[in-house]
């Protein structure tokens, strides 16, 4: 038997180890770009930050920022440089929203806007003491460098002075971008 008589290895040897290599380069670019980028406060009215959980060794410690709201505040956290371009898809956190005793007819509003001028988010509420809601707006079609959170209400007078408002891990997850052959694929 001499070497050209050899069979082939499985999908022609070589290729198929190139092919193979470029396929878990794009899968590992594509989960690097996927994964969330925590939201940091940048400038506006400064929340307090408080930290729910300490991460890990394979996970980023949870913050909760929180405000304490006479009339209304306006906040806005930048996002960090990750790898990919892909567009956000999801802006996930939780909202919770404490009015005082004797305050609940009080109305609550709340909106998250991309950039400063595209609403991704909105919220009202009413007649609760104590509202949570995980808020998941989807800034389809956006790629934004910061995101500004605003709430206000009808209060702030001496029988309700102010009411508390928690936004708690606010993370922004974008699409898949494999291209890391691309230069501006990686963080700069």
């Amino acid at each position: 038997m001499t070497f050209t008589d050899r069979p082939r290895a499985w999908l022609g040897g070589t290729t198929a180890g190139l092919l193979l290599t470029l396929g878990l380069l794009a899968g590992l670019a594509a989960a690097c770009s996927i994964s969330g980028r925590q939201l940091r406060y940048d400038s506006g009215d400064r929340p307090v930050q408080q930290t729910v959980s300490r991460g890990g060794k394979f996970a980023d410690p949870v913050y909760a920022y929180v405000w304490d709201v006479r009339h209304g505040v306006d906040s806005t956290f930048t996002v960090p440089s990750g790898f990919g371009t892909g567009e956000a898809w999801l802006l996930s956190s939780t909202v919770r929203v404490s009015v005082p005793e004797g305050c609940a007819d009080h109305t609550v509003h709340w909106q998250v806007t991309a950039d400063g001028e595209h609403r991704i988010g909105q919220g009202t509420t009413r007649w609760l003491r104590q509202y949570d809601e995980t808020f998941k707006p989807r800034p389809h079609g956006l790629r934004p460098r910061t995101v500004t959170v605003e709430a206000w209400w009808d209060g702030g007078d001496a029988a309700c002075p102010s009411f508390s408002f928690i936004w708690q891990d606010p993370t922004l997850y974008f699409e898949p971008d494999p291209d890391f052959l691309d230069g501006d694929y990686y963080p700069t």
